[in-house]
């Protein structure tokens, strides 16, 4: 499987955990004794969350193993993205504006990594005096 495919894996699963944990969180007892407190924790939607959380750290050092860190690393920004739209999406909840414009940043400097990588053997060829990726 892809590294790409499973940065992109991770990042759902990350998405997936946190909202899992946000919509369920508040059926957890406290306040009543350990037994009915971990009773609570069984709760099915709460252990999904965990897994999703246990299992996203392990792709992300799979697709580690065959990228390098800088555009591994900016995978994990997607996470961001993703819940912030799920929150909007699936929770119902609002976003004010400096959230929007960090959501902005974010998206941008996970492109930038990306789109320089590309563009970086096309810059040295530039910078040698050939015109090999930019057409006149």
């Amino acid at each position: 499987m892809s590294e790409y495919v499973l940065l992109v894996l991770m990042a759902c699963m990350v998405t997936g955990g946190e909202i899992l944990f946000k919509k369920y969180i508040h059926r957890i007892v406290s306040g009543r004794g350990i037994i009915p407190f971990i009773l609570s924790l069984l709760n099915p939607p709460l252990l999904t969350a965990v897994l999703l959380s246990g299992l996203a750290p392990l792709l992300y050092m799979k697709a580690l193993s065959g990228l390098p860190l800088d555009e591994a690393f900016s995978f994990n920004s997607l996470s961001y993205l993703m819940i912030l739209v799920s929150s909007l999406v699936v929770l119902r909840e609002k976003a004010n504006s400096w959230q929007i414009l960090g959501i902005l940043l974010i998206a941008f400097g996970f492109v930038l990594p990306l789109v320089i990588s590309r563009l970086e053997p096309c810059l040295r060829a530039v910078e040698k005096g050939l015109n090999l990726c930019f057409p006149l």
